[in-house]
């Protein structure tokens, strides 16, 4: 989602920015949130951006089109948010990027006024003007990698600290099954599981009831822990075998959920455990034979 945050502030060609521009405008990530009957694309896009926010920069100006206060033109964050000397003789809710160019490039003097004597020239030495274009956003510090979204991937795996990464991910990756199926439990633990009830926040359809039971709206919650249907299949302390059926009847009871509502399909649970014992069998006898 990071690299589509990058794609709508630098206006890339496509008929989903269009339409985005069109009806939100600008995408402004430091002062608003999202709308509250936005798209739920536009939703993550406001989603994604303060995880990023912090590295992102414009290197291509368009003074029209910048905010003097509340765009990242010369910092790392908008002069709003960052403690910074400036003149007490200006007037800063007043003042426009245009103050402080000459035609295509920066008026020293101007700058050296606004933020004093101290002020770092060289902050701007990557920075260029150009008064017929729209504004350009860059990754910042500048990297080696080619795509913005490993660019990404690889900052906030460095910047994230340990004490916050959740330990129960290396238990799932190292489950007996397979890729999807794990995917699946990725999901499932961040929360964006398709459910009903996930789907009507996004304003995607009605807030049907569980489709197993037909007693509580369908949230996560209810369909892997309190469901009567399912509740005796997902309770207890297990070994890394026991596990992994879990984590398999889980994607096993998903994917029944899904031919209920898509097939018309009655879900038959002890089938449901057959299907998920097998799965994991199966993952495990192809582990064997390829490790040998």
């Amino acid at each position: 989602m990071a690299k589509h945050v990058f794609g709508f502030l630098n206006k890339k060609d496509g008929i989903w920015v269009d339409v985005l521009s069109h009806k939100y405008d600008k995408l402004d990530f430091w002062r608003n949130t999202a709308p509250v009957n936005c798209s739920w694309f536009y939703r993550s896009l406001h989603k994604a951006a303060p995880q990023i926010k912090p590295f992102c920069r414009i290197n291509l100006i368009n003074p029209a089109l910048t905010s003097f206060c509340w765009d990242p033109w010369c910092f790392d964050i908008p002069i709003a948010l960052k403690p910074t000397f400036i003149n007490m003789n200006v007037d800063v809710n007043l003042l426009s990027i245009s103050d402080v160019v000459n035609g295509d490039r920066w008026c020293d003097t101007s700058l050296l006024y606004v933020f004093g004597p101290n002020f770092n020239l060289q902050e701007l030495s990557s920075t260029s003007i150009d008064l017929n274009s729209g504004n350009h956003w860059i990754w910042n510090p500048p990297t080696k990698l080619h795509k913005i979204s490993s660019t990404i991937y690889q900052q906030l795996n460095l910047s994230t600290p340990p004490e916050e990464v959740w330990p129960g991910w290396q238990l799932i990756w190292k489950l007996n099954i397979a890729p999807r199926t794990k995917h699946f439990m990725w999901t499932l633990f961040h929360g964006l599981l398709s459910t009903t009830n996930f789907l009507y926040h996004l304003n995607l359809g009605p807030n049907d009831p569980c489709s197993l039971c037909g007693l509580s709206p369908e949230t996560i919650d209810h369909l892997f822990s309190h469901c009567t249907k399912t509740k005796q299949l997902t309770e207890g302390n297990y070994s890394n075998y026991i596990n992994s059926v879990i984590a398999a009847t889980a994607w096993m009871l998903w994917k029944s959920r899904c031919n209920i509502i898509f097939h018309n399909a009655c879900i038959n649970l002890p089938t449901v455990v057959c299907r998920a014992l097998a799965h994991v069998q199966e993952y495990t006898d192809c582990n064997r034979s390829l490790i040998g």
